[in-house]
């Protein structure tokens, strides 16, 4: 029985599973993931745990480390981005009188 560890992107959103690689993972720490997005930063919200391989169709992706202080430091720099994607979207939607509400703009770890 492999282990799985419950990982979230949003504050409020879908846990996503993860094989934990053999480390050490507790609830509250942040993860780097490879996503189909990219690298990601997450929170473990599901101590690892073993559960039945049947239970699971598609092999799981491991985490691949513990998330550092420049994955924290680029956490932040993407916050002051999105800030930016947002208003400059906005002024575009304006300009051009385009018919959508921009609802959000999401940034990976590696700014993808």
């Amino acid at each position: 029985m492999p282990d799985i560890v419950g990982v979230r992107f949003k504050r409020v959103g879908r846990v996503y599973y993860f094989d934990p690689g053999g480390m050490e993972l507790g609830v509250g720490e942040w993860v780097v993931v490879e996503t189909m997005r990219g690298l990601e930063l997450g929170k473990v919200v599901i101590a690892p745990k073993q559960v039945l391989a049947s239970e699971f169709t598609e092999p799981l992706k491991t985490v691949l480390r513990k998330a550092g202080p420049e994955d924290m430091a680029q956490a932040e720099e993407s916050k002051l981005q999105k800030k930016e994607a947002l208003t400059k979207c906005e002024e575009l939607i304006a300009k051009f009188s385009l018919p959508m509400k921009l609802l959000d703009v999401e940034y990976t770890l590696d700014a993808v």
